[in-house]
């Protein structure tokens, strides 16, 4: 180690920064203005990205979200100490702004949120659940103090093979009452590996206040069981956060073995949102911790040294304003067909079904008489080696459920003998799902199929009544430029 600026186990939180935003650090700053202000850029985008989850979950976009609201500075702080895409992260639910800091694309953020094919794991996670294979982030788990045994062997393996990787860990005060915890921490300093752990303090386990999960006065001097230091820091500080952070990892790196790093936050919102933290904290005492909101005390930070202006402020939100539903919408176009599920809802508000030569290919198919009601058939379409069915009913019991959009050429449906407002129903190895005959300039032998919240329009020509996601035209713009320019902000 080239330097020792912190001690451990002191009676104060340690911060470098005041409330005011004055630097009180008692050694030189030496980080560079771009990276002084990327860390601010990183924390709003990621108080806008949580705000962002609220809109989804209220509208019934997504079903579950745990906010980050006054975990920025933790969080991003801890992230730009990483080595990004050699040291390994291991977070936890609530760690969507470690991810997003460590460069997990935001394409994959909406996708595992939403749960369509744009998230890595296909839908097979409840959301804020973060992973990245390529920048290292372990997937977190819902069960609490789980995923730190995992880092604690992968620390040991990094120690045997030599690889100078240090792995993070990081989670709430919640879990250091869980037996996982004491015995992935002793066993940790015991072989001296090269591991990081991280606890989120914002002093309530769900409903639990600190007080009641331990006696001991701060998280950070429960590492004197374990023979390592233990730091305890104002985790409001993105400073604080960060160099503390990083001199707990470059001492891993060193071989010096592991540490525990408190930081000491407060979570705005309630524990998620299936919580009513109004049952067990009273309104003023979040109003209190509002005033120490971390992004203010840095903004006032960088205003002292010329580094922000309500000009860049102005500017940097609306640019975060306009990529974050830009992604967000994108994720739902590149899901196309697929019709991934969560609890039971439909996640996929856009498909298209052209044929191979873009000619149509429909033919009658007998349908089982106990299928459809009596007088529907099918008509099928090709693409490839999938078959979409569409069932078209003069009458049936789902008439008054028919919501959703079927637009289609004209000759297609002369030739099919529909006619604008004739209930159909689509059917395929996903499901099926009502909807009304639509005539629009789509090409012939293609149907495009438009839910009514939130709709996605793959051809701009289709006059649809419902076109009013946000970033429309950015999204229509992005697929003209071609898949090959797109390829790196749409993942399959």
């Amino acid at each position: 180690m080239e330097t020792e600026w912190f001690q451990p186990f002191t009676e104060q939180p340690i911060a470098l920064l005041s409330e005011e935003g004055e630097w009180i650090g008692d050694f030189p700053l030496d980080l560079d203005e771009t990276l002084l202000r990327q860390l601010y850029r990183d924390m709003l985008a990621v108080r806008l990205m949580d705000e962002r989850f609220t809109v989804l979950l209220r509208t019934g976009k997504i079903s579950f979200t745990a906010p980050m609201a006054g975990h920025e500075a933790a969080q991003v702080g801890v992230a730009h100490a990483l080595r990004r895409g050699h040291d390994w992260a291991f977070p936890y639910y609530r760690d969507y702004g470690l991810a997003l800091a460590l460069g997990v694309p935001l394409v994959e953020i909406f996708g595992q949120m939403i749960g369509t094919r744009a998230d890595p794991n296909k839908g097979r996670q409840m959301p804020c659940h973060p992973s990245s294979r390529s920048l290292n982030i372990f997937a977190a788990a819902s069960t609490v103090a789980s995923h730190i045994p995992p880092a604690t062997g992968a620390a040991l393996s990094m120690k045997i093979q030599g690889t100078g990787q240090v792995a993070v860990c990081t989670f709430g005060d919640g879990a250091t009452s869980e037996g996982d915890w004491y015995a992935a921490i002793n066993f940790a300093a015991v072989q001296r590996v090269p591991a990081v752990f991280v606890c989120e303090n914002n002093r309530y386990a769900i409903s639990v206040p600190y007080s009641c999960q331990t006696a001991t006065r701060t998280i950070a001097e429960k590492a004197h069981a374990f023979g390592i230091p233990g730091y305890h820091v104002d985790g409001m500080d993105v400073l604080a956060s960060y160099y503390v952070a990083r001199e707990a990892i470059e001492r891993a790196r060193a071989g010096h073995g592991p540490s525990l790093v408190e930081l000491v936050v407060y979570r705005y919102g309630a524990h998620s949102s299936a919580d009513d933290d109004s049952r067990y904290r009273p309104r003023e005492e979040v109003e209190l911790w509002r005033q120490r909101d971390p992004l203010a005390r840095y903004q006032r930070f960088l205003a002292r040294h010329g580094l922000w202006s309500e000009e860049w402020e102005q500017q940097l939100r609306e640019e975060i304003a306009r990529v974050i539903p830009l992604y967000e919408g994108i994720q739902r176009l590149k899901a196309k067909g697929d019709q991934f599920q969560y609890g039971g809802k439909r996640l996929c508000e856009g498909w298209r079904f052209p044929t191979p030569d873009g000619k149509a290919h429909f033919r009658p198919v007998p349908l089982p008489r106990k299928a459809v009601p009596e007088g529907a058939f099918r008509v099928v379409t090709r693409r490839g080696k999938q078959f979409n069915s569409m069932v078209h009913e003069d009458q049936g019991p789902l008439t008054g459920a028919f919501r959703d959009a079927v637009y289609m050429n004209p000759k297609d449906a002369a030739r099919l003998g529909l006619k604008p407002g004739d209930p159909v129903i689509l059917e395929n190895e996903f499901g099926r799902y009502g909807g009304r005959v639509y005539l629009a300039e789509v090409k012939e032998g293609t149907l495009e199929v438009h839910w009514p919240e939130g709709n996605v329009l793959v051809d701009p020509k289709a006059r649809s009544p419902l076109a009013h996601i946000p970033a429309y035209k950015e999204i229509l713009a992005h697929l003209r430029r071609g898949e090959a320019e797109a390829a790196p902000l749409l993942r399959p």
